[in-house]
């Protein structure tokens, strides 16, 4: 009896794929940390992570902000097909 081949899809990749990321240092934003968590919240990025990362041989801690907005396929569509047709005006 031959086993079929099914492709297993694992979950956390799945919604890995569901969205884009970003990721900042704190010390290298130019406005407040309430500011700019503010800013990219209105952008509709979702601060889904605080990590915070040391530094080798030195006593410092760099602190990084993960940011994540659900992937919007038909809108980018039409941001590709407006941006198409006004490229030559």
């Amino acid at each position: 009896m031959k086993q079929s081949k099914e492709k297993v899809i694992n979950i956390d990749e799945m919604i890995m794929r569901q969205f884009e990321y970003k990721v900042f240092d704190i010390d290298e934003l130019k406005i407040s940390e309430e500011k700019f968590i503010d800013k990219m919240a209105i952008n509709g990025w979702e601060l889904f992570f605080i990590n915070n990362e040391p530094v080798d041989q030195e006593p410092k801690i760099l602190v990084k902000l993960y940011f994540r907005r659900k992937i919007n396929y038909f809108l980018d569509f039409f941001r590709f097909i407006w941006e198409w047709i006004n490229r030559g005006k």
